[in-house]
């Protein structure tokens, strides 16, 4: 069964999507996992870089993204206008305060035992 994207506003179609075959799924998957493995031996000034340059993409085709949001969501234009605003904002928040909220440290060991 194919997804669709509907206009909440008038009902209209706007797309569909076929559905994945669970091979697909898998190799998504795959991919997805090797990526991981790539983006955590980046340094935290390496990923705050690709971050901040998502933000900046965001906010350089605010327009285009707020137009999707409005089509796909019925949100009106200028709140998914602020929208997208705030996901850069979030973005470059995250990308300036990374390191400091994820300094390496180590867990407690394990032993096994449950507390009652």
């Amino acid at each position: 069964m194919a997804y669709a994207t509907i206009n909440p506003a008038i009902g209209e179609q706007l797309a569909t999507f076929p559905e994945h075959t669970a091979v697909e799924v898998e190799t998504a998957l795959a991919t997805a996992q090797k990526a991981y493995g790539n983006w955590r031996r980046l340094s935290y000034v390496q990923r705050a870089a690709i971050v901040n340059r998502a933000a900046e993409i965001m906010r350089e085709r605010s327009d285009e993204f707020s137009k999707l949001i409005t089509l796909e969501m019925g949100k009106v234009y200028l709140e998914a206008v602020g929208e997208t605003q705030l996901s850069a904002d979030i973005l470059s928040y995250y990308a300036e305060n990374a390191e400091a909220f994820l300094p390496p440290s180590r867990s407690a060991r394990r032993t096994g035992k449950r507390s009652s």
